[in-house]
């Protein structure tokens, strides 16, 4: 979790925590357990993958997102990451862009993913503190639809998309859209 951090000397009333680094969500039809499902349908397109390498495709993959400078959101990337990832599991084929595009429309589907148990109550617990929880993401889900969906509309009160902002993670603008939601300055 990467919370907010005031100026020195003041209290922390904020906390953002990056999803992705606290691995909050699964995706079921990816990575995980739900791969066994996402070789079906590669099969059905006829791409073979090996599920196993999904942890190393995913690394190997991983310089496209931490190559981009300017940071602003574009749906291209993840489906081209995406891609990489099937082709680095073995898939071949004219249609590996055709189904990491599907990966990715799935991606806003809020059933497809699972909350590791111990989430809800480090949030709850943050919350009980005083702070406020809000959550950045660069995905292009809903994030009101994310909170309803796993019961955190109480929790998280501060949240912000990298598809709804127009810039993704790192970039300091998204930072600052959701301080300013949280009525926070930094």
């Amino acid at each position: 979790m990467r919370p907010y951090v005031p100026p020195e000397g003041s209290i922390p009333t904020q906390a953002v925590p990056d999803l992705s680094t606290v691995r909050a969500l699964h995706l079921v039809g990816i990575g995980g357990s739900g791969m066994r499902n996402m070789a079906r349908l590669f099969a059905a397109r006829g791409i073979v993958v090996d599920p196993s390498k999904f942890d190393e495709a995913t690394a190997a993959s991983s310089f496209i997102l931490d190559e981009v400078e300017e940071h602003i959101y574009d749906h291209d990337l993840f489906i081209h990451y995406t891609a990489s990832i099937i082709e680095k599991m073995g898939g071949r084929g004219e249609d590996v862009v055709a189904v990491a595009r599907e990966i990715y429309d799935q991606w806003s589907v809020n059933h497809h993913f699972e909350m590791y148990d111990d989430v809800a109550p480090v949030m709850d617990g943050l919350q009980q503190r005083g702070l406020t929880v809000g959550v950045i993401s660069n995905s292009h889900r809903s994030l009101d639809a994310f909170r309803e969906h796993f019961s955190l509309g109480t929790i998280i009160t501060v949240s912000v998309s990298g598809s709804e902002h127009g810039y993704m993670k790192p970039h300091r603008s998204i930072f600052d859209a959701a301080l300013e939601r949280a009525n926070v300055t930094a």
